[in-house]
């Protein structure tokens, strides 16, 4: 298990905004030193504070009806802090568990005593230098709203915060709901071996810090178990539930080490008494959509020539393809198809066929992994891996609400690399539709992070597309982009082009598109002016912490804007496309040139993992 500070957005359901900051250290900020020359007027300033927090939440409270369902007892609020205050300082001397930590100097906390009296008693003994009052100085501001504004503000989603004043109590809503679970323990960074231990005094230093680890695992797990059963018996007391079902099984929960993200559906009236009252949320979000990529198909009868393909040898790496399913009985996948262990994760439809209508869009990643740039035509061809089928996505491109994505890589992952191949190269080509946010990472992606950390596997992640045209305002498409006068490649550094969900994981490689080749027609040209430049429609920007994303890039393709400003991919320019096999269910040829997209350029780094795990 990684230490804290190694994974710190695994750990801790983390809180960031621009550059990554490892708290402590350095000199106080002039604030700091303002509330210390200041102490009697700054004490009497965050008394104060404590006292409305929690006259407000004992209110409320205490205002609730007896038939609503019981609440945890506890209170979370805002601080403003020193950023450079060391945030282990609020477990030990306030015994407040860190619910989100923000890199602008807020930090949500909760605690276990509604009434603060431990932060209270030395709030008030800061005016006359108490011991161990000294770290209140670091602590500007609480925010007291009785709206709870400023903590809305940071654990909701911006469409669900917008319309958060207006929600109609029998409205009911998908939504996931993260649950920090660390409590007030943390697990100390292992020491290393000073010149002047003996291998005796070693020894014991590493089992104390190996039985501090364990013991913080157990109060993290006891915990977990406290507040999933809180959290299920208040949404089913609004007769809510808890959604997922996964291969027949009931995945209702995504754990991380120190917390839990559920999947519920739940009216207006439960989801507010939830997130108003239950102190240790620290993000309810609803479900992402996911994105197949644009794509302009050219349908025919015709019968392309194909070459004699061998089956892979049996030693060799396997893929596991997370996407709308594979056809695979086509012509040019059937000998390479890990058929034993296709499976379809949806629950009303068991078929692991391709069924997306444009040509597939599984199909095309399979065939991009064995295939890579070129398909081969004619002679004989070795195959030299084998694709695992795990169908995700429905008929209409969309992973069904009912299935949470972090709880899906768990089954997909238990299923696939600890089957009897034991598959450690994983390809999703699938993204969410928006922009991810870069205040925390979602659990989509930590649980691909921590997926891949413990079993030592990889995930080869698509950045995304921006779609061709999309007249939502905070999420334009490219055509909109280009009527409001902003223009390629610049239009590309605007927020709507950040990298999408779960792209912006750690461990996973994300990977990016460029370009073929400048078209010019009459009608029609190419955004891009030159080989291996930036796809048009290509996600890419920075991630949580300011991490440089997409990792990597490969062909496929661009698209092509005409003068009257239409933004598609016509027929005539099929050299900015790439060459991928195409899903025969619905009729067309076995291959061809007809879209593009972050999901085509990211199987072929995924072919090229492949052949690393080969050698």
């Amino acid at each position: 298990m990684a230490k804290s500070k190694k994974f710190q957005h695994l750990p801790l359901p983390y809180v960031e905004r621009g550059t990554a900051n490892i708290p402590g250290g350095g000199s106080s900020s002039n604030q700091t030193k303002d509330n210390r020359e200041n102490r009697g007027q700054h004490s009497q300033t965050i008394a104060g504070q404590i006292k409305g927090v929690t006259k407000s939440w004992t209110d409320r409270l205490a205002a609730r009806p007896e038939e609503m369902p019981e609440i945890s007892p506890g209170i979370a609020f805002v601080l403003e802090i020193d950023p450079k205050l060391d945030i282990e300082k609020l477990r030990e001397y306030f015994a407040f568990e860190i619910v989100a930590e923000e890199g602008d100097g807020f930090v949500i906390v909760a605690s276990e005593d509604i009434d603060l009296q431990e932060f209270l008693r030395l709030a008030d003994g800061f005016a006359t230098e108490l011991s161990r009052s000294a770290t209140i100085a670091s602590i500007y501001r609480l925010d007291d709203d009785e709206d709870q504004t400023a903590r809305l503000q940071r654990i909701l989603s911006d469409s669900l915060y917008s319309i958060w004043p207006t929600m109609t109590s029998n409205t009911p809503f998908i939504v996931d709901v993260g649950v920090v679970c660390v409590g007030k323990i943390e697990i100390p960074d292992q020491k290393k071996k000073g010149k002047r231990d003996t291998d005796q005094t070693w020894a014991a230093k590493q089992r104390k810090w190996n039985e501090q680890r364990l013991n913080a695992y157990q109060v993290w797990d006891d915990l977990k178990v406290q507040r999933e059963s809180q959290v299920i018996n208040i949404v089913r007391t609004y007769e809510g539930e808890v959604l997922s079902i996964i291969d027949g099984e009931t995945f209702d929960i995504a754990r991380l080490p120190d917390s839990f993200t559920m999947r519920i559906r739940v009216e207006a009236g439960g989801l507010r008494d939830l997130v108003l009252n239950y102190p240790f949320i620290f993000e309810v979000c609803e479900p992402d959509d996911i994105e197949l990529p644009q794509r302009q198909a050219n349908l025919s009868d015709e019968d392309y020539p194909r070459a004699e393909l061998n089956f892979p040898a049996p030693t060799d790496p396997v893929v596991c393809v997370i996407d709308s399913g594979i056809q695979e009985t086509h012509l040019l996948l059937e000998p390479a198809v890990d058929s034993d262990t296709s499976c379809s994760y949806l629950p009303y439809d068991p078929s692991v066929a391709d069924k997306e209508t444009a040509g597939g869009h599984g199909t095309r990643v399979a065939g991009a992994i064995l295939f890579g740039e070129e398909i081969p035509k004619s002679g004989i061809f070795d195959l030299d891996c084998w694709v695992q089928n795990a169908r995700v996505l429905d008929n209409s491109g969309h992973i069904p609400q009912t299935l949470f994505p972090p709880a899906l890589m768990e089954a997909i992952v238990e299923r696939f690399h600890k089957g009897s191949r034991a598959t450690r190269i994983f390809n999703q080509s699938i993204n969410s539709v928006s922009p991810c946010r870069t205040q925390r990472m979602s659990a989509w992606a930590a649980a691909i992070d921590m997926l891949c950390y413990e079993n030592d596997i990889l995930f080869v992640q698509s950045a995304g597309n921006v779609k061709l045209s999309n007249h939502h305002p905070a999420n334009p498409g490219i055509q909109e982009h280009v009527i409001a006068g902003r223009q390629y490649p610049d239009f590309m550094m605007e927020r709507s082009f950040r990298i999408a969900n779960p792209g912006q994981s750690l461990q996973a490689i994300t990977v990016g598109s460029v370009s073929y080749a400048a078209f010019d027609g009459e009608s029609w040209k190419s955004f891009s002016r030159a080989f291996s430049s930036a796809s048009s429609f290509s996600r890419c920007g920075f991630g949580i912490w300011g991490v440089t994303k997409p990792d990597v890039v490969e062909f496929g393709g661009d698209c092509l804007i005409s003068s009257s400003n239409d933004v598609s991919c016509p027929t005539l320019a099929k050299d900015c496309y790439p060459e991928l096999i195409r899903s025969t269910l619905h009729g067309g040829p076995l291959y061809d040139r007809d879209t593009v997209g972050t999901s085509f350029a990211t199987p072929k780094v995924t072919r090229v993992a492949a052949a690393l795990q080969r050698t």
